[in-house]
């Protein structure tokens, strides 16, 4: 389904291996098809800039040289996009050392623009309760609750499967990055919302969120429905995303007082450094902070 075109007869090679390392991420890394396409989408770039640009493209002239030369045209670009586009050309070029087709991996050691932290734009839990109250449909409401109840990635909520709720429908089974399985317990209120949405769905065995066709709810579907439900919260300047409703849940349980490796059981991470990037604290609970600040209690506290 990846297309990687090249216009030069036998110097189609870099294209060839293009297929050829999207295809085993797929089958042997086994990356879900939102990471498949967002390598291919980046070494399209690439090489379509390589197909324009004499002489034609060769894996012999995969080098640093070259590549400073197509980093310095994305400079109209973000930091992260380019970091991104170099990490998926690393990767590539990784995977063509192991398979002895060039010796090394050009990417390595060109130098990267700082990394862009931005302060990640997230319902609260009062936006999160309008976002709630906004669905009208049993799917629609099934699909908002697991959103805020689960933190779920949009590939893994659409990849859920009817088998996938265990327990007494206490708990949902997620197949997450890296085919790394876990268990999302499920709160009493969203199991009933879940059953309410089973009580129209059905029993039958396949996809759990259907649409009208009652095909598997898709990514294309689910986003479309989020942002539904954004317009009639209201919240359609928020810049709220499908993927904020995970930094949502996240920060929740951690103002709730829950310990940071639960939270990265919950999301399915490997390394517990990936789960503090979605920890941000508001501006009120910063401005509630520094107003606890012993210096400012007037005749109050030790003296140390």
């Amino acid at each position: 389904p990846h297309n990687f075109t090249g216009g030069h007869g036998a110097c189609d090679e870099p294209q060839r291996q293009a297929r050829r390392f999207i295809e085993y991420l797929a089958t042997y890394r086994r990356c879900s098809p939102a990471t498949q396409s967002a390598y291919a989408a980046d070494l399209r770039c690439f090489l379509q800039w390589w197909d324009a640009t004499a002489p034609p493209p060769d894996l012999s002239r995969l080098d640093q040289r070259l590549l400073m030369r197509y980093v310095t045209g994305l400079a109209h670009l973000s930091a992260n996009t380019i970091r991104r586009r170099l990490h998926a050309l690393s990767s590539w070029s990784d995977f063509m050392v192991r398979q002895g087709l060039i010796a090394v991996n050009p990417v390595r050691g060109l130098p990267l623009p700082r990394r862009e932290r931005k302060l990640p734009c997230f319902p609260s839990p009062d936006e999160c309760r309008r976002l709630l109250a906004a669905a009208r449909t049993p799917v629609e409401r099934a699909a908002i609750w697991l959103l805020v109840c689960t933190g779920l990635r949009r590939s893994e909520l659409t990849g859920l499967d009817l088998a996938d709720l265990v327990s007494s429908r206490s708990e949902l089974r997620v197949a997450g990055k890296g085919n790394r399985e876990r268990l999302v317990p499920l709160p009493s209120e969203c199991r009933s919302v879940i059953d309410e949405y089973l009580s129209v769905r059905g029993d039958e065995p396949g996809p759990l969120l259907l649409n009208r066709a009652r095909h598997r709810l898709g990514m294309t579907s689910i986003r479309r429905l989020f942002e539904r439900l954004v317009r009639r919260a209201g919240l359609e300047e928020s810049g709220f995303t499908l993927h904020a409703m995970r930094h949502a849940y996240a920060t929740m349980l951690v103002k709730a007082g829950v310990d940071l490796g639960t939270v990265r059981d919950l999301l399915g991470h490997a390394d517990l450094a990936v789960t503090s990037v979605y920890i941000h604290s508001d501006l009120r609970s910063k401005h509630a902070a520094v107003e606890q600040l012993p210096v400012l209690r007037i005749g109050g506290g030790d003296d140390e």
